[in-house]
């Protein structure tokens, strides 16, 4: 990326906006960052903005009536969760009528009974998400601000795990230097 960057050249009265978003700060290349001098910070939505995003994501779904009474509860045990968070839960969430349809045929399968007619219209009817499998959606999908966090905290320790280990390996040679050095004196 940034050896095709070095290679872009414009005439002088062009203007190039080059425009970078990530939900993991902490893993910028500090190369990057001299590129790219602005950061802007964009806080995450507040309960409020989360609900706005739910009923957006869902606004075309089939739901069922449980969803609309639940969607404020669920906006408010979301904190810290971003949009594009909220969008995997409701995909979680639209996976579970799914994973319970194959789930069935694989039952069936399995006991021998005979299989649905796969072309009847019945059978080809998912049923409507519901709040229940919302909250599976939740269970599922942890926040990314959450998983950054926690994988930011990961490579910071093993950096101080290398750094520890160079500080020992320092250590012990100069005290492997200290001995020869007496030996020499000997």
């Amino acid at each position: 990326f940034l050896t095709h960057w070095d290679g872009v050249e414009t005439s002088s009265n062009s203007r190039v906006l080059v425009l970078g978003a990530t939900n993991k700060p902490q893993n910028i290349d500090q190369a990057i960052l001299r590129r790219m001098p602005r950061t802007f910070e964009v806080p995450l939505p507040s309960s409020e903005g989360r609900l706005a995003i739910l009923n957006l994501l869902l606004k075309d779904e089939n739901i069922d009536e449980t969803v609309m009474d639940f969607l404020p509860s669920l906006a408010d045990a979301t904190p810290g969760y971003s949009g594009s968070d909220l969008k995997e839960l409701c995909k979680a969430a639209a996976m579970v009528p799914v994973q319970e349809r194959t789930s069935e045929f694989a039952r069936r399968r399995v006991m021998g009974e005979p299989d649905i007619e796969t072309s009847s219209a019945e059978y080809q009817k998912i049923r409507p998400i519901s709040a229940n499998d919302l909250r599976i959606g939740l269970r599922k999908v942890p926040r990314t601000g959450e998983s950054a966090h926690l994988y930011g905290q990961s490579a910071q320790r093993e950096q101080a795990q290398r750094e520890r280990i160079d500080v020992d390996s320092l250590r012990q040679l100069m005290a492997v230097i200290q001995s020869l050095s007496n030996h020499k004196n000997d």
